[in-house]
């Protein structure tokens, strides 16, 4: 399956029976590049073929939310954690509904991305960033840059990544 227009995209990941790849795309309109869905398609985990592409979650439908999705995780119940770069918030969302069930703001105003962690990877992990704020900006966010560890969202996510460390190379 080829996508048209497609600028770029952020938040590449599968839900917990990879039947699903999810991601976040930022599609280019006429000149500007200011649509971002988070779209979702079925994924054949035999072949690696993806089909059925449709939207998981339209943000713009969350009238009081500001910012765009920049990077996401999912937990254990296969909801989607996006972070809302500009918005200052990581979203919960259903991405079967498409339903908002949270909002987690932050001292920060560009979120970038959100990832689980901790012995039971029940502790989320926020990125942000400040490279874009004005010297003002960043006396109104202090903490801007810095990565944030949510504790009590009484959910969990799935390791993502099995790795091998090698002590030398």
């Amino acid at each position: 399956m080829k996508l048209s227009n497609v600028r770029f995209d952020h938040g590449l990941l599968n839900n917990l029976l990879s039947s699903h790849i999810l991601r976040i795309i930022n599609k280019m309109k006429k000149i500007a590049f200011n649509i971002i869905d988070v779209v979702e398609y079925d994924y054949n985990n035999t072949d690696g073929t993806i089909s059925n592409h449709r939207v998981a979650v339209d943000v713009a439908n969350f009238t009081s939310l500001t910012g765009k999705p920049d990077g996401m995780t999912i937990d254990i119940d296969d909801n989607l954690w996006i972070a809302l770069y500009g918005g200052g918030a990581v979203i919960h969302a259903n991405p079967r509904t498409g339903e908002l069930l949270q909002v987690v703001a932050l001292p920060a105003r560009d979120v970038t991305s959100a990832m689980w962690g901790g012995p039971n990877l029940d502790i989320l992990f926020v990125t942000t960033s400040r490279v874009s704020l004005t010297d003002e900006e960043k006396k109104y966010y202090p903490a801007a840059g810095g990565v944030f560890a949510i504790r009590h969202l009484h959910t969990k996510g799935l390791p993502v990544f099995n790795a091998k460390i090698i002590d030398s190379i």
